[in-house]
């Protein structure tokens, strides 16, 4: 019997390797709003949250705010790489879709960025409406709430799905709705302590690679 009825994935650090890229130039445009924090440092604390929360919790500790709206156009000013999926991301989706297995995206990122980023990658069909954004809730990871709202839309029990995650505000925002974790550590994003943060937010495992992932996510009598 399998551990799990349907299988949802952050995107960027999990499907994309964006998150690197991202969170250096959200270093860069906050250094430009009068803000100076690393991309590691970001990574660390803000990986998995939305950037009104970021923003937010940038306000409460220096006092500054920025409008998440100024932050977006200087931030979209400085352009980013075109996404780019994980090798073996495709393959692993594939094998999932041809036997059946429900999958869906839960992201932070803002829905119309979100549905750009996997059209650009080549994965949107797979997932076709089941992309889920932090936008579409009140609150945004770590907090549950869009991953209840995916599992709602599915119409999926939440205890029936395993989440997979790169952040530990994933991770935590997905155990508390009741899912099944395990994490990621196949990012450019990833450095040293990163498996052992997401095991203290909860993962039951952590995997570097889509290989390794696949085998886990794959029941063996049907790969």
């Amino acid at each position: 019997m399998e551990k799990w009825s349907w299988i949802a994935f952050d995107c960027d650090g999990v499907l994309l390797d964006n998150e690197l890229d991202s969170c250096r130039n959200d270093s860069i445009a906050l250094e430009r709003l009068g803000v100076n924090i690393s991309a590691q440092e970001i990574i660390t604390r803000f990986a998995g949250c939305t950037v009104e929360g970021m923003l937010a919790t940038i306000s409460d500790e220096s006092d500054f705010f920025i409008e998440p709206a100024e932050f977006s156009k200087v931030k979209s000013d400085l352009g980013e790489a075109e996404p780019v999926a994980f090798p073996g991301v495709l393959d692993c989706l594939e094998l999932l879709d041809k036997f059946s297995i429900p999958t869906c995206v839960v992201s932070s990122t803002q829905i119309n960025q979100l549905t750009e980023n996997l059209r650009s990658s080549g994965l949107i069909h797979l997932f076709d409406d089941r992309i889920f954004s932090s936008s579409m809730v009140l609150e945004g990871k770590p907090a549950p709430d869009v991953y209840l709202f995916a599992a709602r839309a599915t119409g999926f029990d939440p205890g029936q799905c395993i989440a997979i995650e790169d952040s530990a505000n994933g991770v935590t925002a997905a155990k508390s709705a009741g899912m099944q974790v395990v994490g990621f550590t196949g990012g450019s994003h990833c450095l040293a302590g990163h498996a052992e943060a997401l095991r203290g937010a909860g993962a039951s495992k952590v995997f570097g690679s889509w290989g390794e992932l696949t085998e886990f996510l794959v029941p063996e009598d049907r790969a």
